[in-house]
């Protein structure tokens, strides 16, 4: 098209640089067994940074056996505000090591995995379900697992994580005088992985509260299924309620509104993963917030060893909640 402008080249940043166009291939793609001054390196980079240059991915697909795109296998979730926080967290921290993100629901094609391997040829894959398979992925692409019960990996601290988060929920009630608690589980099937450590991590610290028989209530997010959460619990002479999560938690709220039962008076609500909206419930919900933009660091660093090959960094998660109070408990 007229006025259009052109791609810059290979030799277009040879000629700014003063070097051969095989010099600026040897440079841009790391080859091995090149030696290539630092002075020259630093002015092909220059002159790629300052024409725009970028390598066409179909060619270095072909020169390295593999793309500079890290596929995640997104189950099917709904795309909340704390998941959409750690896929543009995870995309802009693998952005400065020259990867890209992308994102392959699981309903693109049978035996997904397997063909986001062979099709995108990736540099890694990531998968939150171990179950998607791990033995139809070619040995030579690395995979990481987003959770699993796999203790000594980063899938089994992130699992952990889970059960740390929801045994400060129960912890908090215990603290502010609770000893009937309830907890409402979603009953979600894609959440599995997560329903189920977050469920393991409330029952064991009601177990050293001194509270062995926590009441479970299996409920989606809507308006029904949360009154009839409450009233089951009331039932059950509950004082109050840890969620699974700030989407479950609210319509509890709502319920409550609605049934004219007093939050926190008749019954305190706590939610988790700091959902912005919870601020602007009525009453306000105390939850459990997620620190995402540190939580994509640690994705990242973990993505990145496994494709340079490096040791595993470490699985420390401390300090990546904080508990933020309102007015609901």
């Amino acid at each position: 098209m007229p006025g259009q402008r052109r791609r810059p080249t290979t030799h277009d940043v040879a000629k700014a640089a003063g070097v051969s166009a095989a010099t600026v291939s040897y440079v841009l793609n790391d080859t091995p067994g090149r030696r290539i001054g630092a002075e020259t390196r630093d002015r092909v980079t220059a002159a790629a940074d300052a024409l725009g240059y970028r390598p066409q991915l179909a060619g270095r697909t072909l020169r390295m056996g593999r793309s500079n795109v890290v596929a995640l296998i997104l189950p099917e979730w709904p795309i909340g505000t704390g998941l959409s926080a750690v896929l543009e967290g995870l995309a802009r921290e693998l952005s400065p090591y020259g990867y890209s993100l992308a994102l392959v629901p699981t309903s693109a094609a049978e035996h997904v995995v397997a063909h986001v391997a062979q099709s995108l040829a990736p540099a890694a894959i990531i998968v939150f379900d171990p179950e998607e398979a791990p033995e139809r992925v070619p040995h030579h692409v690395p995979l990481m697992i987003g959770i699993a019960d796999m203790p000594g990996t980063f899938a089994g601290a992130r699992y952990n994580f889970q059960k740390r988060m929801a045994a400060m929920q129960i912890n908090y009630l215990v603290d502010r005088g609770h000893t009937r608690i309830g907890y409402a589980r979603s009953n979600n099937e894609h959440l599995r992985l997560f329903v189920t450590a977050r469920a393991e991590g409330a029952m064991t610290a009601a177990a050293e509260r001194g509270i062995p028989d926590l009441v479970f209530f299996d409920m989606n997010a809507a308006l029904d299924d949360a009154t009839a959460a409450l009233r089951y619990f009331q039932a059950q002479g509950l004082t109050a309620i840890a969620a699974y999560n700030d989407e479950t938690a609210l319509p509890l709220i709502g319920a409550a509104q609605r049934n004219a039962i007093r939050v926190p008076e008749d019954i305190a609500i706590i939610g988790l993963d700091g959902m912005p909206s919870g601020e602007f419930s009525f009453p306000a919900l105390t939850t459990i917030h997620q620190d995402s933009a540190v939580m994509t660091k640690q994705w990242t660093e973990h993505v990145m060893a496994l494709i340079d090959d490096q040791p595993t960094p470490s699985l420390e998660m401390m300090g990546l909640a904080e508990l933020i109070e309102r007015e609901s408990v």
